[in-house]
């Protein structure tokens, strides 16, 4: 796999930022080389060490996940830009359509968030379920 960058929060006790850090964790441990840098959100008490120590300042590389709200993606300017991101009802926000038509895909975590986000888009919407620390939520 090609080497990659992941821009997510770095608040492990949120949805966001404890989906982020275990899809980057669990690359690494796969051998992947993956760049995070920290956005918004920060609270380092709930994050993996390793994780914040590696922490990059800013994106290197051509191809960047963006793993939070929509409004994300006009702020980076990497060579492909894609979305990792969510909303749990059956439509989402006006707001949302340009930002997610600005990145070249976006990921969302089930089939109903598809549903909700691909009538609305011209970029393409796939489905990556998320995991779930169950360590961490009990």
């Amino acid at each position: 796999m090609r080497p990659f960058s992941v821009v997510a929060p770095l608040v492990g006790a949120d949805g966001y930022g404890q989906s982020a850090e275990q899809m980057i964790l669990a690359a690494r441990r796969l051998g992947e080389d993956i760049e995070f840098v920290s956005y918004d959100w920060r609270d380092d008490r709930f994050s993996d060490p390793s994780l914040v120590a590696s922490e990059a300042p800013t994106v290197t590389r051509d191809v960047v996940v963006l793993h939070f709200l929509p409004f994300i993606v006009g702020q980076f300017a990497a060579h492909t830009r894609i979305l990792s991101t969510m909303f749990e009802t059956d439509s989402i926000p006006q707001a949302w359509i340009p930002c997610c038509n600005a990145a070249h895909a976006v990921i969302v975590p089930s089939e109903f968030c598809r549903d909700a986000f691909q009538p609305h888009l011209s970029v393409p919407v796939e489905v990556a379920p998320l995991g779930v620390d169950t360590d961490f939520f009990q």
